[in-house]
């Protein structure tokens, strides 16, 4: 068996779920995206918040129940050294959490104890059952543990066994191929990449990845002929999903997880805020006529919605597609008179057309799942990623023609995008980067 794959989450969009716990009652505390709170399910199948995010968070995620099941664990991330860590809450008073530990991974509940890192070892720390406080000394049950990239730990634990994997690379490669999958240009040396767009001129990429020396996630360009990336954002915060504007002169992103910034390719210009909103925020694409951006906000009320923010400092936003599911990955046609996003509105995430300016004829355009829809150059094709595989829907007008699968590219896909002459560079893991075998100990305690 493979033990990594089975410790890891299962990736089934770029804003994967970030966990999920269920006590004797049928209530389920969960974290339906690694950027938001945790949402209570009662058994009658009511849904409410159980915590928001505070001044400085980025994260609620990964809770678990201790025995009593009335009082959750759960990690925060955030800006702030005093917040980040392993916190506790009750299901009957919310408002009295408060921080266990530090710690940039989740803990996991076993014994009587919770299992967390601290660094590469992995230790076993008692809670008192009273005061539900921590007690005594932390003890190492096992070294050179893992972690994934949003807070997950490698390791599962019952009343006398352990397993916990080895830290996983984090290194990938960009990839160009053709339309069949086969290769159609160079591969990039390993990074640490998350989104990827192509510039107009389909020579250079700007590219959401961790920088070396810092560890914080920035957004670079990378082009054919440099060996190193230019770092495009400034700030030592989060920065990501970086757009091209259509003349490849400009770049817009989410910086610091709240922002709207554009600066200039050149990346000489200083860095110019557009708007700054109360909740996280990503920028999904510039519109063809340089009027528009796509931004996706997230409100606690209807997930992630789509807005348009005009590329003008202190211009306001205005709602596109909001509703009680999300709305994610939206990109504009070539005309300019459609937006294409995936939605999560039939219980998976498939991808929809819907009008532009106005929305209000929207169309569900696949039935068996998909994300990261991709307009071809000339508006006739709509790519979209499925797991490993990347496929193409044919319209004619408002009529979807054919859905076919061009290639499979054996790994999952992480992100990628589609050049105007028709390549495709895809960001899959590193090929010589094998994933060390997992480690299981017997009676631990």
């Amino acid at each position: 068996m493979n033990w990594r794959a089975a410790l890891q989450p299962i990736w089934l969009t770029q804003r994967p779920a970030a966990g999920g716990s269920w006590n004797r009652d049928g209530i389920v505390v969960f974290a339906p995206t690694p950027n938001g709170g945790l949402m209570k399910r009662d058994a009658s199948g009511s849904i409410v918040p159980l915590t928001t995010l505070a001044s400085g968070d980025t994260s609620h995620a990964w809770p678990s129940f201790l025995p009593d099941g009335r009082h959750v664990i759960f990690l925060i991330t955030s800006s702030q050294s005093s917040r980040s860590g392993i916190w506790i809450t009750s299901l009957d008073d919310p408002s009295g959490s408060r921080r266990l530990t530090a710690s940039d991974a989740q803990a996991i509940v076993a014994n009587g104890s919770l299992l967390y890192l601290r660094d590469l070892a992995l230790v076993e720390h008692a809670i008192d059952p009273q005061s539900l406080e921590l007690t005594g000394r932390a003890e190492a049950v096992g070294l050179n543990a893992g972690r994934g990239p949003i807070g997950q730990l490698f390791a599962t634990a019952s009343d006398d066994v352990l397993i916990y994997g080895a830290p996983a690379t984090t290194f990938r490669e960009l990839r160009w191929v053709k339309r069949d999958g086969t290769p159609a240009g160079s591969t990039s040396e390993p990074i640490d990449a998350w989104d990827v767009r192509i510039a107009p001129d389909g020579k250079r990429i700007v590219v959401t990845e961790i920088d070396r020396q810092l560890r914080t996630l920035d957004v670079f360009i990378r082009t054919g002929s440099q060996p190193a990336p230019a770092r495009l954002s400034l700030s030592t915060d989060v920065d990501e999903s970086g757009v091209w504007s259509p003349d490849g002169l400009r770049i817009a992103w989410a910086g610091q997880r709240r922002k709207v910034m554009i600066r200039g390719a050149g990346a000489v210009l200083p860095e110019q805020t557009i708007a700054t909103f109360d909740t996280p925020v990503q920028v999904w694409d510039w519109s063809r006529d340089s009027r528009s951006l796509l931004i996706g906000r997230r409100s606690n009320g209807t997930g992630d919605d789509l807005w348009i923010q005009p590329p003008v400092e202190g211009s306001t936003a205005t709602p596109y597609a909001a509703a009680p599911f999300d709305q994610v990955d939206g990109v504009f046609s070539p005309d300019g008179r459609s937006i294409a996003y995936a939605s999560n509105e039939s219980g998976q995430f498939d991808i929809y057309i819907d009008t532009f300016p106005k929305a209000g004829t929207r169309m569900r355009v696949t039935t068996a799942g998909g994300t990261e829809p991709r307009w071809s150059a000339g508006g006739r094709e709509l790519y979209f990623r499925r797991g490993s595989e990347i496929h193409v829907i044919t319209l004619a007008g408002s009529e979807v023609r054919s859905i076919a699968r061009l290639f499979d590219a054996g790994t999952t896909i992480r992100s990628y995008d589609v050049s105007r002459d028709g390549r495709f560079l895809i960001n899959v893991s590193a090929s010589n980067h094998s994933p060390a075998a997992a480690t299981i100990v017997h009676h631990y305690k």
